[in-house]
């Protein structure tokens, strides 16, 4: 058996009170070794004095198995390499000669008598070009931007190969050509969603740093905004505080909880369909055959530039909420489900329950008990607890604007709802958060 990747960090400003703190961690860890049968390797075992101090400080002194260890001026981990003074220009240096070795795939498959057409070429790019330029970006986005140029030229060089350009034609129509976007926008979007997921998960030891006053003002005194990642979202107009709906980690666990019941048969009926009122007929011999005795519930969600709204109908009876207005129409639909459900585990009635929606993606969502989406975790939990007490819930898709009242009443309701108040003490999403994000960062883009 191997480890590897083992890394011991300490921050000080005096370089024997920090070689004596780590010779005790690394005669703790020979000893542990010892005991457990691991081997430290004393070639393979080096240390690197990170300063951005201009003058060469001493180097600490410090032995595994009576052998000094050696002093490196960089240092590769999970993929990145580390310099010294934390100017990346190393790992770019590397990361750009391995771009431009893999960018003879692309030269060679633009043949024109055999070559592959632009998708082709773009997915190729992507797959194993840009991958490898966004892996880390988050991290060695600190670096001057006549280091980070040097990405852009490999980035803009594949996208000449990809639309095959000509060598004068600028730069940004080859970006509009190929809908990509220049490389900042990019690692600006990747930046932020790694910030929010970080933000998602409470137990995150990162979080805390990102939320500390102190440091934010450290840095900022410092002028040096850009090396602290909320500081430099900030800075390119992109909120950093929310109040987003955490993921919970469900009792029971989803290994145990039933997959909603759900009837999909309209999907393939639809197509045969010539008209709405075939379309009606084929929806209640349905109902009759599946859940003749269940109550007829309707859920509907619905998105403009005013706003977001959901609704939902319980034997007619309507209930509308207003969202927030970064809602994506996937998560009002949602949304509606689960507070049909809540209203169901508070009902005294023993019937079973039939809940009829348009929105195929939600009920396809919800065949994942897997899910990392808060929402249909929570549907989830209070579906399993409400089938717990005997009551059954199916699920049904039905087709949009095919006149059924019941969902004809509640799509107007959702509508109506978006020009209320916000009703519904519901939090920020996640996902919607990095999808809104994206939206302005690409409004950024067209702007130039």
């Amino acid at each position: 058996m191997f480890a590897d990747d083992l890394s011991i960090s300490l921050e000080s400003n005096d370089a024997d009170s920090a070689g004596k703190i780590l010779q005790i961690a690394v005669d703790s860890l020979q000893k542990w070794s010892n005991t457990t049968g691991y081997k430290f390797s004393p070639n393979k075992t080096f240390m690197v004095d990170f300063s951005h101090k201009w003058k060469k400080t001493a180097e600490p002194f410090i032995k595994i198995k009576g052998i000094p260890i050696k002093c490196k001026t960089e240092a590769k981990f999970l993929g990145l390499t580390f310099d010294n003074k934390l100017n990346w220009s190393e790992h770019i240096k590397n990361l750009k000669s391995s771009c431009f070795r893999t960018m003879n795939i692309l030269k060679y498959l633009n043949n024109k008598n055999f070559g592959l057409n632009r998708n082709y070429l773009l997915k190729i790019y992507r797959t194993l070009i840009r991958s490898k330029i966004d892996y880390g970006c988050q991290i060695y986005n600190t670096a001057s931007t006549s280091i980070l140029k040097n990405l852009e030229v490999t980035h803009n060089a594949c996208l000449r190969i990809c639309s095959s350009a000509f060598p004068t034609s600028p730069v940004l129509s080859i970006y509009c050509d190929l809908s990509e976007p220049p490389l900042q926008f990019r690692q600006l979007f990747l930046s932020s969603n790694l910030y929010f997921k970080i933000l998602n998960y409470s137990e995150n030891p990162i979080k805390s740093l990102f939320q500390n006053k102190i440091i934010k003002s450290t840095f900022v005194k410092s002028g040096k905004e850009k090396y602290l990642l909320p500081l430099r979202l900030s800075k390119n107009n992109i909120p950093i505080k929310i109040h987003s709906l955490p993921q919970i980690f469900s009792s029971p666990p989803p290994w145990i909880i039933e997959v909603p019941s759900t009837i999909l048969d309209m999907i393939e009926i639809k197509k045969s369909c010539a008209n709405d009122f075939e379309i009606r007929n084929q929806i209640y011999e349905i109902l009759n055959s599946n859940c003749k005795d269940s109550i007829r519930c309707y859920t509907d969600g619905s998105k403009t530039k005013e706003g977001v709204g959901c609704s939902f109908s319980i034997e007619n009876n309507i209930s509308q909420f207003s969202l927030r207005n970064n809602y994506s129409i996937y998560s009002a639909e949602l949304t509606a489900i689960y507070l049909c459900l809540e209203k169901i585990s508070q009902s005294a009635s023993t019937k079973d329950y039939v809940i009829l929606t348009d929105s195929l993606s939600s009920l396809q969502g919800l065949q994942n008990l897997y899910s990392n989406h808060p929402i249909i975790q929570r549907i989830l939990i209070i579906h399993h607890a409400i089938i717990q007490s005997q009551i059954k819930i199916k699920f049904m898709w039905i087709p949009s604007h095919c006149g059924m009242t019941g969902n004809d009443m509640v799509d107007a309701a959702a509508k109506e709802a978006i020009k209320m108040k916000r009703n519904v003490n519901n939090k920020t999403l996640i996902y919607d958060i990095q999808n809104t994000n994206k939206q302005n960062i690409l409004k950024k883009y067209k702007i130039i």
